[in-house]
């Protein structure tokens, strides 16, 4: 357990960050209606956390057990076995992308004019005491990707915890339930926004993993992510966070003593196969801060609004759920200010009751793309086990989706 001066620290340091992230991450200006097809891009403006990155390509390889091979542009990790070898398989698969990595957290830090040299050891010591709510094997797991790394496993601790210190991204998701898609099965957009700081673009991926004896699953990520903040696993299970920026709750921005979000996540993949097994590890798992949790098994679709104080469930509206960075249920909403989320449903009346194919689903990703911000967009599929996909500067939504089969993947094949 950390001190009170400690704790009292990290809460001033954790104030300024969101505060000064809140107002980084306004929503921008309202776009027009939109038909339901892709929108002509909308100019970029300079954003000084994403600066232009050049092109990136992995080198493909194996090691041990794992593997990273391409399909199309997209590079997909394959890892498996236990906590110790898939920490060493993405230390050596991923070697020549992990030290600029590393230094993310760092950046992030001193992007808000904070001292990173007086912060590091406040922020470690916190990651440490969270880290020590989740299962010991994701420790063990960072711990060998340090090892091999030749790396500092506290920046692994930091990164892994960077969920609950920072507010600057923005992200959307959108969910059709089975009856409203033409496929007759769900479908789960989604889009990643967050500041690339000049890295997180060109080493996007999605990670197979089969951890010993648990549920396989795929996180859209980067290396050295050992939690998930977008991912399916192989029952089917779907998940994607998104900051929440106020709660009426009356709850704390942020309490230390819970588990990382991110790792609470990968938890679920691992462990979970319905929404509601997610919801009862989510609810006895002690929780740090706001957040949205856009989660969808092959039936049911939900998003999780999350405090630490509580886990209120929000259904879809008939047979759709949309959500960005707000909470809807009336015991802990702050106000509706998001053009993003009323684009969503603004769509959703144009489209008067008929079914969803999946490029209209892309086409209402890209309908509330954060320029530069935007540097992932994904549509999951989980009765098929099919994660669509495409990276790089942003808006990404204006790129054509990769599909990724993972049926066969989760089995080993």
């Amino acid at each position: 357990m950390m001190s009170h001066a400690v704790c009292r620290l990290l809460m001033a340091v954790s104030v300024v960050l969101f505060g000064q992230a809140t107002r980084a991450a306004e929503p921008p200006a309202a776009r027009p209606q939109l038909p339901l097809r892709l929108a002509a891009p909308v100019r970029p403006k300079q954003l000084p956390l994403s600066p232009p990155s050049p092109p990136f390509r992995y080198t493909e390889a194996t090691h041990g057990a794992g593997s990273l091979k391409y399909v199309g542009e997209i590079p997909v990790f394959t890892l498996q076995g236990t906590p110790e070898q898939i920490g060493e398989q993405t230390a050596v698969l991923a070697k020549e992308v992990l030290p600029p990595l590393l230094e993310t957290p760092k950046r992030i830090i001193q992007q808000f004019g904070l001292n990173y040299d007086l912060l590091r050891p406040i922020a470690t010591a916190a990651a440490t005491s969270m880290i020590g709510h989740s299962p010991e094997r994701f420790r063990a797991e960072m711990d060998s990707l340090a090892k091999y790394t030749n790396a500092d496993a506290s920046l692994l601790y930091v990164a892994n915890s960077l969920t609950e210190l920072r507010r600057i991204g923005g992200c959307s998701a959108f969910l059709v339930t089975p009856d409203r898609t033409a496929t007759g099965e769900m479908m789960f957009g989604r889009n990643f926004d967050f500041p690339t700081f000049g890295v997180l673009d060109r080493y996007s991926c999605v990670m197979i993993v089969r951890p010993e004896g648990k549920h396989a699953f795929a996180s859209i990520a980067v290396p050295g992510l050992t939690g998930v903040i977008s991912g399916m696993n192989d029952a089917g299970l779907a998940l994607a966070t998104l900051d929440v920026y106020a709660s009426r709750d009356g709850s704390s921005m942020f309490d230390m003593n819970g588990a990382p979000l991110a790792l609470t996540y990968r938890q679920m993949l691992e462990e979970c196969e319905t929404v509601e097994e997610a919801r009862a590890l989510l609810e006895k798992t002690p929780r740090t801060t706001w957040m949205n949790l856009a989660c969808c098994d092959r039936n049911r679709a939900v998003i999780f609004e999350i405090t630490p104080k509580k886990v209120g469930v929000r259904d879809p509206e008939g047979d759709i759920l949309r959500c960005t960075n707000h909470f809807m249920l009336p015991d802990l909403a702050v106000g509706v200010r998001c053009e993003r989320f009323k684009t969503l449903g603004h769509l959703v009346d144009f489209k008067a009751g008929e079914k969803f194919t999946l490029e209209e689903v892309h086409r209402c990703m890209h309908s509330v793309h954060q320029s530069e911000l935007t540097f992932q967009t994904m549509i999951f599929e989980p009765a098929s086990l099919k994660v669509h996909v495409a990276f790089g500067p942003g808006p990404c939504t204006q790129k054509p989706l990769q599909v990724i089969e993972l049926a066969d993947r989760f089995a080993g094949k």
